[in-house]
Formats: structure tokens, sequence, C-alpha cells
């Protein structure tokens, strides 16, 4: 087995194994996963909700202890009931933030053909950083994204059926009924004074390059303290 997938090289070992992901999922059952977080990231996944009940979708819920990604019974219009609770660890207010939804069933794990994603946009960027430092350009931003004040140590609840037309349209080559599996992943998210964090890490504006940040070094966390972790998990 290990010789042929080596033979096949990255792509095609890599279709094998979406392709066995797939099949493991008897008809009828939708999988959920949250992609790993860490304790001092901004933003954390706390929860997934599918109509009434907390999926198991990966989620560190207790030292040493992570959560099986559990497929679950669900139809066809499953996605539409799905809800996303999203928390701010941070002792900052966020102005704006991306999660993005990802369908391995769109893809075949290579870069030929590469998964369709949706990108949920949550608020806008602040004006003083909003534009890029390689073009001196404004980013542009959807005009129907209205402002948020995703307060400190709040939890945001995202309707993933509020989004289902733009999802569907966006994963154009499967229809959207047939999907049973959804990556939940975390952006970039700024803060209303302009730092921004992704997974990378935090960044502050370089205010002697405009457009350009500068990254806060590994362990750094806006707060007074290290949040509790896991956080706010069966709430």
């Amino acid at each position: 087995m290990f010789k042929s997938l080596k033979k096949l090289g990255l792509a095609g070992a890599s279709a094998i194994a979406y392709a066995f992901l797939l099949s493991a999922a008897p008809p009828g059952e939708k999988r959920i996963e949250v992609e790993r977080q860490s304790r001092t990231d901004a933003v954390v996944v706390t929860k997934v909700v599918l109509g009434s009940a907390e999926v198991e979708s990966g989620l560190y819920v207790s030292s040493g202890r992570v959560q099986p990604v559990t497929p679950v019974e669900a139809s066809d219009d499953w996605l539409r009931n799905v809800t996303i609770h999203v928390y701010n660890q941070t002792d900052k207010t966020i102005a704006f933030g991306q999660v993005t939804l990802a369908f391995p069933e769109t893809g075949d794990g290579s870069y030929q053909s590469p998964l369709r994603v949706y990108n949920i946009t949550l608020g806008r960027i602040p004006s003083s950083v909003a534009f890029s430092g390689r073009t001196g350009k404004a980013i542009a931003q959807n005009p129907s994204s209205g402002a948020i004040s995703f307060a400190p140590h709040q939890t945001l609840l995202i309707d993933v059926g509020a989004y289902i037309d733009r999802i569907a349209a966006q994963v154009d080559n499967m229809p959207i009924e047939k999907l049973t599996n959804c990556i939940v992943r975390r952006g970039t998210f700024y803060f209303d004074d302009g730092m921004k964090w992704d997974p990378s890490g935090y960044w502050t504006p370089d205010p002697a390059k405009p457009g350009t940040f500068n990254h806060m070094g590994r362990g750094y966390f806006p707060g007074d303290k290290l949040p509790v972790w896991p956080p706010g998990y069966g709430k």
C-alpha cells in the first residue's frame, strides 16, 4: 500500500485519502470538523449546532481530550440548520472577521482540482488599515457588510442558513444537497484599533510603512491574562 502511494505522488495519494473519507460516511450522515485551535487564539469556535443538537466536531474539551469528529444523521438541507458559536477570547473589540467553510467533496485533494470554499465575512476592516501595503490602494469591502462590535469575552452566533444561496453559487461544481462534509476554518480578524489576528498570530500596523504589519511574536496575547482553556464549552 505504501509503495503504491509513493508512486502516485502527493496529488494521487491525496485523491485516495479524499475518496476514502467520502466513501466512509453512509448516505444521510453529515460531518462537520473545526480545524485545530490554540489557547492564545483571538477567537475560537466553542460549539457547532445542527438543528437543536451540538455536533462533535473535533473541539478541545478538557485536558488531553479532543472530541472525535462524529458524523450525524441529517437531511439534505442540513447546512441551512448549522449554527457556529465563535468566542472572542481577548480584551479587545473585534470589528471584522472571516470564517471559512470548506467542502472536501468539491475537490480531489490536488492543486489541479482544489476544493471549493465560502468565506463568511463579518463587519468591516477599520479605515485606518483598510488598504494594501503592496499597492497603496484601498481594500475592497463588501458594501452590504455592516459594522460589527464583537465585544471582549462575548460569543457571536453565525447562522450558516443565512448564507446558503451564496454558498450554493460558490460551490458550483456539485449540488449543495449532495454535500456531506464541511470544514470550519478561522481567517483574519481585525480589532477596532487596527491590530489583527490570523492563525499565525497577532500583527500591529507599522507606522513607518502604512498598509503593512509587524508580527507580535510567539506567545503574545492581548489580555491581562491567558484565557481559561477550554473556553465556554458546554454553555
